[in-house]
């Protein structure tokens, strides 16, 4: 894994170049002097990664904590996609009426209060009823309102011809901050022992909590724009 990441920040000088240069470039740089555009794909790079990072954490915790089988661990995390399928249609309304920023905030103050519920109230009891499947639906509602605003949103300020390149860099962002929440969930809960395991899964929601409210200051930042110098001509 680590020569992955070795090989991928070597090569990555090289890709600019490469897309700087080329005639038709995979990705679309000038795209990124865009304000909207840049917030919003950097505020999808931080929330996939929380976001990612606490599905994998939650069916996890389950099975090693818990001891639920696979089965019943995906059963007890299902008020999860069910809220958010339910939640993301009215999201999108919501964006038109009250802006990108307004609902993606209020989705990700969510996210963050139900990791932190359950990294301060989650132990090795099982507490179904009165915790988990609370926080699975509030998580839901937030991913619903989080998930199609950065769609909306990244794609909004382009021109029409400028939408599938605009909305593939952005799902290219979120599966980066997939990559790196796994990786980092990897590297922070590891294979804990019997007495360790429980504190270091409380560090888990406690950080990506964090920042899934971070991703949300992120995309309320002003949009400062970039200014160029004119070329002045002999």
């Amino acid at each position: 894994m680590i020569a992955a990441f070795v090989v991928a920040v070597v090569l990555l000088p090289a890709f600019v170049w490469r897309t700087r240069t080329a005639v038709r470039p995979v990705m679309d740089l000038a795209l990124f002097n865009v304000p909207q555009f840049r917030l919003v794909n950097a505020a999808s790079l931080v929330f996939g990664l929380a976001f990612f990072a606490v599905l994998l954490s939650n069916f996890i915790f389950l099975q090693t904590e818990w001891h639920y089988s696979v089965l019943i661990a995906a059963l007890a995390c299902l008020p999860n996609p069910i809220l958010t399928t339910i939640t993301a249609r009215p999201a999108t309304r919501m964006v038109h009426t009250y802006g990108h920023k307004v609902v993606f905030l209020a989705g990700a103050v969510l996210f963050a209060v139900a990791q932190g519920a359950l990294a301060l109230a989650l132990s090795t009891h099982a507490h179904v009823a009165a915790l988990w499947l609370p926080v699975m639906a509030v998580t839901g509602i937030s991913l619903g309102l989080n998930l199609p605003t950065l769609s909306v949103a990244s794609t909004k300020p382009l021109a029409p011809a400028q939408f599938a390149v605009g909305s593939a860099i952005n799902q290219s962002f979120r599966q980066l901050g997939a990559v790196l929440g796994v990786s980092l969930f990897a590297a922070i809960v590891g294979t804990p022992g019997a007495g360790t395991a429980l504190t270091a899964f409380h560090n888990a929601y406690w950080l990506f909590g964090a920042l899934g409210l971070l991703s949300g200051l992120i995309i309320c930042l002003p949009q400062l724009r970039r200014t160029t110098t004119p070329t002045q001509t002999a």
